[in-house]
């Protein structure tokens, strides 16, 4: 994987596009594709994105988020090279560029 930004937080919009959980960024309204490292799961019931970490790491927490919500996350970003078999993605045929969820930041 190619990591060309690590921007630590990210804030915009909660958006489903065809199966894919993307966040809009909201000074530029540009799209990332949400990907989970593998403690994470993601599910997308409705207009909510059910967010459950600690799969591998034991360190259970879990997120709901609602589909235009606006959403304050850490992470970072990388415009290609996202290995599916490495991060759990909503939709194999989703593109990127890509925001690698890191958590929930403090709002």
């Amino acid at each position: 994987m190619v990591i060309q930004y690590l921007t630590a937080e990210i804030q915009g919009r909660l958006v489903e596009d065809h199966q894919c959980i993307r966040l809009v960024r909201d000074f530029d309204g540009r799209s990332f594709l949400l990907v989970f490292p593998l403690d994470f799961t993601a599910s997308l019931a409705g207009h909510t994105v059910h967010i459950i970490q600690g799969g591998v790491s034991g360190s259970r927490k879990e997120y709901d988020l609602q589909m235009g919500e606006d959403v304050l996350m850490g992470g970072g970003g990388a415009e290609y090279g996202v290995d599916p078999a490495s991060f759990y993605i909503s939709a194999r045929d989703c593109l990127g560029p890509y925001w690698i969820f890191g958590g929930m930041a403090d709002q």
